[in-house]
């Protein structure tokens, strides 16, 4: 795994570990997206990660 893809993943346990799961998804996107401003800076680098908040029951 890269660098940045682990710092993406690090940024979403972060947020998931704060909101716990069962929020919106339109919640945990804002959150994250908070979460990168804090962290990541723009590198033009592309990534696509699905990210699953969800958890068994």
């Amino acid at each position: 795994m890269d660098e940045l893809t682990e710092k993406i993943i690090g940024a979403a346990i972060e947020v998931h570990s704060i909101l716990g799961p069962g929020l919106l998804e339109s919640i945990c996107e804002e959150a994250l997206c908070r979460e990168f401003g804090i962290r990541i800076k723009a590198t033009n680098l592309k990534r696509g990660l699905i990210i699953n908040f969800g958890e068994k029951d």
